[in-house]
């Protein structure tokens, strides 16, 4: 009696766990195809490369996080479909944690024929070319997202300035939800240095920004 009330809990659980999976790649199938629509892929080829990476895949990366299993399909379905299998599989996410654009995983893909027979020209073998295109890929993600950070940490700093200047002339400030005037030329110095070393930082190439507004 026991074994059997067992076994139909854990038939019961097989099948709740089915459906949930069942879920979570429909969700992510739509998702992909609205990333790819820009680049000319209809959504039978992204369900037909889906159903082959799904039918590929171990139970163990399925039961990963929606992040990490949303990471992999990703960058999978792109390899399958652009590179057709053959190019180096590169992770949509760089070890320093930024995501690694659509478009430039798709032009990755597209390029790496040509980069192969570059690196055969220089007598380069296979394996240095591909982990270097990755490398490449991946610095190159790295950068796009630096280089936002960076103009938004200019638009914050010359935010501040500006109100350092309203506030000095003894005019009032207004930053959403606050109001400044000469009693908080103090926080707004803060924050001018605050943003004054993240442009510094990221000028040089340093890590993203950390912290937060002082207000």
């Amino acid at each position: 009696m026991q074994s059997q009330l067992k076994t139909e809990q854990s038939s019961r659980g097989s099948l709740i766990e089915s459906e949930l999976n069942a879920r979570k790649a429909g969700k992510l199938i739509k998702e992909i195809q609205e990333l790819l629509k820009p680049h000319g892929v209809n959504a039978e080829a992204v369900a037909n490369a889906f159903g082959e990476i799904l039918f590929e895949t171990s139970i163990d990366r399925m039961r990963e996080s929606m992040e990490e299993f949303r990471a992999y399909m990703l960058g999978t379905v792109i390899w399958k479909i652009f590179g057709e299998g053959s190019s180096p599989w590169i992770y949509p996410q760089t070890r320093s944690g930024n995501e690694v654009p659509v478009d430039l995983l798709v032009a990755a893909h597209l390029a790496w024929k040509n980069a192969m027979s570059l690196a055969a020209r220089q007598g380069v073998d296979s394996a240095a070319a591909a982990e270097a295109f990755v490398n490449a890929a991946h610095a190159t993600a790295d950068r796009i997202v630096r280089e936002e950070l960076h103009k938004k940490a200019e638009a914050q700093l010359a935010l501040w300035l500006d109100a350092d200047a309203k506030v000095s002339q003894r005019q009032q400030w207004t930053h959403p939800g606050r109001m400044f005037t000469a009693a908080g030329a103090g926080k707004i110095r803060a924050n001018i240095e605050f943003w004054n070393r993240q442009c510094k930082r990221l000028a040089r190439g340093g890590p993203r920004v950390r912290g937060a507004i002082v207000l």
